[in-house]
């Protein structure tokens, strides 16, 4: 009895030769004498046919989809493991400009500069205008009452940055607060 080389299948009993093997399709992997083709899972790809098995997606990229022939670049914003199924978004107070083979792992997102907001997943700070100071949470808990304006929060893309009056709030480098009153 024959078995099928890796990269090949058949689900025949008995097999006399390997003129009797299908060709592995690309997006699945055939180790040797397997029976069937074996669909890639998430975080992985075969990008040609008579593949023995499928490739992890490098650091930089990842694949959502089972069967995929190519994995997808990791967009700015976030960093991609490699076999990532998704990409990770930058924390809170941190953003990356970098996306695809540059955005391995977290050290791809940077701290955010002074004086600026970083929302979750940010590709570059926003800076703050003068007179107010970044707000990690503009709003914790959901409103008890509808609100009047058909957007009562702030889209993503928007800074949460709020307003001190009657004091200057300066950002360290590290995030952290300092406060000095204002001469009146």
């Amino acid at each position: 009895m024959q078995a099928c080389p890796a990269g090949s299948y058949s689900g025949s009993y008995g097999l006399k030769s390997e003129a009797g093997c299908a060709v592995c399709p690309a997006g699945t992997g055939c180790a040797r004498g397997s029976a069937e083709a074996v669909q890639c899972p998430a975080g992985t790809m075969a990008p040609n046919s008579s593949m023995a098995a499928c490739a992890k997606c490098v650091a930089g990229k990842y694949q959502p989809l089972p069967g995929a022939q190519e994995c997808i670049d990791c967009p700015a914003g976030s960093y991609c493991a490699e076999g990532a199924t998704a990409p990770t978004r930058c924390p809170e107070g941190y953003y990356s400009g970098s996306s695809g083979e540059s955005a391995v792992n977290v050290t791809a997102c940077q701290e955010c500069e002074k004086g600026s907001s970083c929302p979750s997943g940010s590709e570059a700070p926003t800076q703050c205008q003068p007179g107010t100071h970044p707000h990690p949470h503009p709003h914790p808990h959901p409103h008890p009452h509808p609100h009047p304006h058909p957007h009562p929060h702030p889209h993503p893309s928007q800074v949460p940055c709020r307003t001190s009056p009657g004091r200057r709030i300066a950002v360290g480098a590290r995030g952290a607060l300092s406060r000095a009153a204002v001469a009146r």
